[in-house]
């Protein structure tokens, strides 16, 4: 199964507290038109140390307790070509709380892979930014242009203009 690590901008070193994961399902037009989702997400998460298995990060319990805001977390997805196999999203300060609260929250790692159905509590807001359909527009043109010329010149070429 292949992966995909979406692109974090922001400086994730320095101490903070412990990292999650985060499974959900989206269909596949999701992943690949970049679609802005709203996730609720479970008051407990998967250990992202131990992948559930129980370490002394979670206190072997294999799962943490996330504080939940008023608001869902709302992101857009990466827009993947061949959504196949998992996209990894990683999302600082949306992690557990870690044994020193002035410590930033951890990250919260969204695993997102392509189904039929979403899972329960992830909802479509918008869908999609439209940049591969946007790309596939384009090549659509270059290609008209391309053809076009190339019936000019030949038309040229054979009335004896060239």
């Amino acid at each position: 199964m292949s992966e995909t690590l979406a692109k974090l901008e922001l400086d994730t070193k320095g101490p903070r507290g412990p990292d999650v994961v985060c499974d959900i399902v989206v269909p596949a037009a999701w992943l690949t038109d970049g679609s802005r989702i709203e996730v609720d997400l479970p008051e407990r998460l998967g250990c992202a140390s131990c992948g559930g298995g129980g370490c002394d990060t979670c206190g072997k319990s294999g799962a943490l307790l996330v504080p939940r805001g008023e608001e869902p977390l709302e992101l857009t997805l990466p827009s993947v070509a061949e959504p196949a196999g998992i996209v990894r999203v990683r999302l600082p300060g949306w992690g557990a709380v870690g044994a020193d609260p002035e410590q930033p929250r951890g990250q919260l790692i969204l695993a997102v892979r392509a189904g039929d159905q979403p899972s329960r509590g992830v909802r479509a807001l918008s869908h999609g930014s439209g940049k591969v359909a946007d790309a596939r527009l384009v090549g659509r043109i270059v290609l008209m242009v391309v053809l076009t010329s190339l019936l000019f010149v030949f038309l040229l070429w054979f009335s004896g203009w060239m």
